[in-house]
């Protein structure tokens, strides 16, 4: 048995000042609309079912639980580099198993000193190269929708990711295995990417801003009464175990014809402008730049025009303008310390 340090008490003890400060910060954003669903927690009957109360009400948000899961995964986001708003942006609990998403994985091996980037992004096919901070060798993760199709996972259920968006679980999955093979002691203990956790979700289950089903909160901490009748999985579905080893043959049958994505609507570009102008980053070539880095564009795969963003990537760009608003009137609100 090793013995203890003389540091080791003061050290625990940081640790749990820490996690208390955590979760104070947890409480307060855990009715709030920053807090993303997967890490909401809400009251169940003894069957594991979500409560939706009686006469239509809706159902109550688990606010201990929903606060302890909150200052988990801040804990965990500062050990991985992140502030808090960015670890809770960033990792998901999907099927009780936390997850990052692949764009947070290439930034977190980058900032440690790795590198990492996408060699090729298409609809059928994803290069990600990686090579370890201090060597030359570099490793390359390939996955093609032949290799998908093999384990699986393409084309998946209807409404599923792999056909929606097939080029980003590609590139979601080429980044988890090159990540892992160069830099796991980086990950600390988050193997798995959000994508890898969605392929696991059985069709007609919640998708990855959903919890069992459950309704997204109101800033009283409770989630609007269903409107209609959810589908609930039986049981909780086994985290998948890690992909290795090269690519499978490549199947012969031809590929079915990729649907559109879903593009940005009026009202989403109706509140991007208005957000760009109240930061002051309306110009178009400040405001392009940024666009494209919030919405997770590749280089050399910027928008000219804000018209070019798919629906998802407009979500997560009004996510970035709403932090970043919040951020700017907390700091107009609050005194400068002396």
């Amino acid at each position: 048995m090793t013995a203890a340090k003389p540091g080791d008490e003061l050290s625990l003890r940081m640790w749990a000042a820490e996690l208390e400060a955590a979760a104070t910060i947890a409480r307060q954003l855990a009715p709030t609309a920053f807090l993303p669903e997967t890490l909401r927690r809400y009251l169940l009957d003894d069957k594991g079912r979500v409560l939706d109360g009686k006469d239509g009400r809706p159902a109550s948000l688990d606010l201990d639980a929903t606060t302890a899961t909150a200052a988990a995964a801040i804990l965990t986001g500062q050990e991985l580099g992140l502030k808090p708003m960015a670890s809770l942006r960033s990792i998901a609990v999907i099927n009780n198993t936390p997850a990052l998403a692949a764009l947070t994985l290439r930034a977190i091996l980058q900032n440690a000193g790795h590198d990492i980037w996408v060699a090729e992004s298409t609809e059928t096919r994803a290069v990600v190269r990686a090579r370890r901070a201090g060597t030359e060798d570099v490793q390359q993760s390939i996955w093609a929708l032949d290799r998908a199709r093999t384990l699986g996972l393409y084309p998946g259920s209807e409404r599923g990711q792999w056909r929606r968006q097939p080029q980003s679980m590609l590139v979601a999955r080429a980044t988890a295995e090159a990540s892992r093979w160069i830099a796991a002691d980086a990950i600390l203990g988050i193997p798995y990417v959000a994508e890898e956790l969605i392929d696991q979700l059985e069709e007609g289950a919640a998708p990855l801003h959903a919890l069992e089903g459950a309704p997204a909160a109101d800033g009283d901490g409770h989630a609007p009464a269903a409107k209609a009748k959810r589908t609930r999985r039986k049981t909780p579905a086994r985290p998948p175990a890690l992909p290795a080893g090269p690519p499978l043959p490549a199947a012969t049958e031809p590929l079915p014809p990729e649907p559109e994505p879903d593009m940005i609507g009026k009202p989403q570009l109706d509140r991007l402008h208005a957000g760009l102008r109240e930061i002051g980053k309306d110009d178009r070539e400040t405001a392009l730049p940024l666009i494209s880095q919030w919405a997770g564009r590749e280089p050399g795969n910027e928008i000219t025009t804000t018209t070019e963003l798919t629906a998802q990537e407009a979500s997560r760009v009004l996510d970035a303008l709403d932090a970043i608003r919040s951020i700017a009137r907390t700091e107009e609100a609050t005194p400068d310390e002396p």
